[in-house]
């Protein structure tokens, strides 16, 4: 089942035809300079758009996808519900629990990328993306934060698909 959102997504970012052997990653920003490396997303929504090509078709992966998907929105949130805090200056206890919180979530974020990736690598199921997602947990709360509008857009369009 062909995904007409996916497949403009990716022709729009795809640098040659062959969308399923889509391997051209934009270098992803590695340096600390003053400039925001969440600024060129394109290597995340790459590495986003090969995950969901490597799931098509196996319900086992598919559903290990999802649960990256839920992951990444459930620490993209708790770091939103962090920052809130941090400027309403709350308590430190309290910080210090929305801290927490954020890092389990981290650490469901990453638990799910492996659990992803190992099925992949198992089933003999390209996992290039997981190399460019990165291993180091800023690499990953870089490309957290890189795709999360599009996987929010994802799940607007299936929602809007599956009301019809």
């Amino acid at each position: 089942m062909k995904d007409s959102f996916l497949e403009g997504l990716w022709s729009d970012l795809a640098k040659n035809e062959h969308g399923a052997e889509h391997k051209e990653y934009p270098a992803k920003e590695t340096s600390q300079t003053e400039k925001d490396p969440t600024d060129n997303k394109e290597w995340a929504v790459n590495a986003y758009l090969d995950m969901k090509n490597a799931a098509a078709g196996d319900s086992q992966a598919n559903q290990l996808l999802e649960d990256v998907i839920a992951a990444t929105i459930s620490y993209i949130k708790k770091i939103d519900k962090l920052s809130e805090a941090k400027l309403a200056k709350d308590t430190p206890t309290n910080l210090e629990e929305k801290d927490e919180s954020r890092r389990r979530a981290h650490d469901s974020l990453i638990s799910c990328l492996n659990a992803f990736s190992r099925y992949c690598r198992n089933h003999k199921i390209d996992n290039q993306w997981r190399r460019v997602v990165g291993l180091e947990r800023k690499e990953i709360t870089e490309w957290a934060k890189s795709v999360i509008d599009i996987i929010n857009k994802d799940i607007a369009r299936r929602t809007k698909t599956k009301g019809k």
